[in-house]
């Protein structure tokens, strides 16, 4: 009676039905579930044993079983996904009943879902908190304004090991063309265009080699091989540019997703600062 009394709700659900004319077996009577809809604020779609089943409930349920929004589904999925939802009360309220909620683990499963759900709305509510152009400027100012960066365009000859390496400088010391000296011999990226590694940053090559290269003025070789994990290296700069921090514009996003950051570590700080925390890493002594 009770799974024939959900079905004839249908999609759109309706708040309460009654498709005999006679609520005998029924969970709960047609105008009572109207009057618990009343008392809500959501939607009511089903009433089991007294409960409530909203709507927000089975969009979340829905979310979790398909990961879809309730109104990208068919009404028979939304159908289908009700009569679960009304199957897990049903089951949820006997496993009360056999008080399986005093459990310990059952009880702390249940507390650090809870915990985790609040927390989780807690941070999505700051971050839906509209972003001044106060908080975008402060941003940019500390962490990019004035601050131009200095690139380096390389080359490079890549072997297995050192003596090799000398060798190859030798020979460019004596006027042998880097390009063609890289291109029969390095077994590094870019061999075939003269070892050409573009435009990069220090920061963007492992150490030894990043150094390196911006110890060179333009159009030197390094005078020594360069170690790093990938073998020995011959470097010879190209050229260097200093390069303007990015307008606010162009990077727009990127600074809203750091104030953002910003925003969710001062909350979590200020919260630190004003919790009375009681760390009990061995049990406490009487």
């Amino acid at each position: 009676m009770m799974r024939t009394w959900v079905l004839c709700l249908g999609l759109p659900l309706l708040l309460a039905c009654n498709p005999s004319g006679d609520n005998q077996g029924s969970a709960e009577p047609a105008d009572s579930a109207a009057t618990l809809a009343e008392l809500s604020n959501e939607r009511v779609l089903a009433v089991v044993n007294g409960e409530l089943v909203t709507e927000p409930m089975l969009a979340m349920h829905a979310l979790r079983r398909s990961g879809t929004e309730l109104d990208q589904l068919s009404a028979d999925d939304q159908e289908t996904l009700l009569l679960e939802l009304v199957e897990l009360t049903m089951i949820a309220q006997d496993a009360q009943q056999q008080e399986l909620d005093h459990d310990p683990m059952v009880r702390a499963r249940i507390e650090n879902m809870q915990r985790a759900l609040m927390a989780q709305a807690a941070l999505q509510e700051l971050r839906a908190a509209p972003v001044s152009d106060a908080e975008l400027e402060a941003v940019y100012e500390e962490q990019y304004a004035d601050r131009t960066t200095t690139e380096y365009h390389a080359r490079h000859i890549l072997v297995d090991d050192a003596a090799r390496a000398r060798d190859l400088i030798r020979r460019l010391d004596e006027g042998a063309d880097f390009v063609e000296l890289a291109q029969l011999h390095s077994t590094g990226p870019g061999a075939a265009q003269g070892g050409d590694l573009g435009w990069f940053t220090p920061e963007q090559m492992v150490p030894p080699f990043g150094e390196a290269a911006a110890g060179l003025s333009v159009g030197e070789h390094s005078a020594e091989p360069v170690k790093t994990q990938f073998g020995w290296h011959v470097i010879r700069l190209e050229d260097r540019r200093e390069r303007q921090p990015p307008s606010p514009q162009a990077i727009h996003e990127q600074l809203e997703q750091q104030v953002l950051r910003q925003r969710m570590e001062q909350y979590v700080k200020s919260l630190r600062q004003e919790a009375d925390v009681q760390l009990y890493r061995s049990a406490p002594e009487d």
